[in-house]
């Protein structure tokens, strides 16, 4: 039982890294628009770094409404929504779908 899992593991690992590398621009982006559109009126936006943790929480499904609530004071409330929606739901619906087939791939090889 232990085989199959460390054999799995050791062959999705490469894939799933080469994954995180390319979502990595995607990412990046996403933070740097944060700070563009968001950083005068926000402090989850006011840097590189809590930019990264303020999406890296949403895309974990931590306090959406409240970084909505937060985005929506500056300028267009509707363009704080659809940034952090559009973020999270690519994030959600592609990313971690595209990981899961990866990971269940390197299992179903190695059995």
């Amino acid at each position: 039982a232990y085989f199959v899992l460390f054999s799995a593991l050791s062959t999705g690992f490469p894939k799933v890294i080469g994954l995180l590398l390319r979502f990595l621009p995607f990412y990046l982006g996403y933070s740097f628009l944060g700070m563009a559109l968001f950083a005068r009126c926000s402090p989850r936006f006011r840097s590189p770094d809590a930019a990264a943790v303020t999406l890296f929480s949403c895309a974990n499904g931590d306090s959406i409404e409240d970084t909505i609530q937060r985005v929506a004071v500056c300028g267009d409330p509707a363009l704080g929504r659809i940034y952090i929606i559009s973020f999270t739901a690519v994030v959600i619906c592609v990313v971690l779908n595209i990981l899961l087939v990866v990971v269940e791939d390197a299992f179903f090889a190695t059995k």
